[in-house]
């Protein structure tokens, strides 16, 4: 099968598609499989391009698509514009053409859309795939030609789940799930809060006992946990999908949100634009620790009763821990046992 795929602007819509590539190169490798072509589609000189030059197996075919025109673009500047996307249209039937592709998938964004009507006119079937739970312009604009539509959130608008619209989840890269599973199979669960009144104990307490029974239950594991405000950002499945590929590979934990209060918080740049070293900051709302070192925190946080974001951030001073900045999980304003009040930090 020759297989295109394209999407750009962001990695968030890159990744996913490298992801699914990923499953076709594996496929192509069985024993008696027949090979796959592959191909991505996309902007010059951008994120894809040097991507795809890591994947010896995926060809890139480079395609000049200019940015979608604003409201206020002059009469001149949107003739100018219409004549860039007309060549990279043209361009993106002739890759079509040329290399007799038989299906299409595309994640969005600008340079995406000059491709899809290359799809449209020349009736190849094209998959979009929608990552975040509102459709982006391009994506909205082409899902009634598309073939198929699948979704990688629920989506905010009433759809009929049929043969066309399917709820997918998206696609992670192996390179992704191989940096702390060990080949585990990843599990979902959810774990009951301690209640200090019922315990006659201190709320600080109960709540460190809560995330210490977590811990202690996935020894050697990989593991993220998110307390029950934990709200994800706008966009947060394109985003983490580009700011986890930065992530320093001796990291022994991370937090993929936390508080930085105003005179006392501090992070220290390590050189990465998406990573920085924590040196003072508060939240245990979202972490993840390396499976060789949750036995560590789970012994040391066993008789801690204090709070839980100070003890792990105390008993991390010898490892690696790094937050994400800016915030990919902050905390819904709620009621806070702890401090007995509403609160609203982030």
């Amino acid at each position: 099968m020759r297989v295109a795929f394209t999407g750009g602007g962001t990695g968030g819509h890159i990744y996913p598609c490298l992801a699914v590539a990923e499953l076709f190169e594996d496929e192509s490798n069985r024993a008696g499989a027949e090979k796959n072509f592959l191909y991505y589609i996309g902007g010059e000189g951008k994120l894809e391009q040097e991507l795809c030059l890591r994947k010896e197996y995926i060809q890139f075919l480079p395609i000049n698509a200019p940015k979608l025109p604003s409201r206020n673009n002059s009469f001149k500047e949107n003739l100018d514009w219409f004549g860039v996307f007309f060549k990279a249209y043209k361009c993106s039937v002739n890759y079509l053409r040329e290399n007799k592709i038989d299906v299409v998938m595309g994640t969005g964004g600008y340079v995406a859309a000059p491709v899809f009507l290359a799809c449209v006119t020349t009736r190849t079937k094209f998959l979009i795939h929608n990552l975040d739970s509102n459709f982006g312009l391009v994506n909205n604009l082409f899902k009634i030609f598309a073939s198929r539509v699948s979704l990688g959130f629920p989506i905010n608008i009433n759809i009929n789940f049929n043969d066309k619209y399917r709820y997918t989840g998206n696609p992670v890269s192996q390179d992704f799930i191989n940096i702390y599973r060990d080949g585990e199979n990843a599990e979902i669960g959810d774990s009951e809060a301690n209640d200090g009144k019922e315990l006659g104990i201190s709320p600080i307490t109960a709540g460190t006992m809560s995330h210490q029974k977590v811990l202690e239950e996935n020894i050697e594991k990989r593991i993220l946990v998110l307390e029950d405000d934990a709200e994800f950002v706008d966009n947060f499945n394109e985003k983490f999908a580009e700011v986890i590929q930065h992530l320093p590979g001796d990291t022994d934990i991370f937090y993929l949100g936390a508080l930085l209060p105003k005179h006392t918080g501090k992070v220290e740049n390590i050189g990465n634009k998406y990573w920085f070293k924590q040196i003072m900051s508060t939240g245990s709302h979202a972490y993840s620790i390396h499976p060789a070192r949750v036995k560590y925190f789970a012994e040391k946080l066993k008789d801690y009763e204090w709070y839980i974001d100070i003890g792990l951030r105390e008993f991390a001073k010898d490892y690696k821990a790094v937050i994400a900045q800016p915030n990919l999980v902050t905390q819904f304003p709620s009621y806070s046992d702890l401090r007995l009040k509403e609160v609203s930090d982030f």
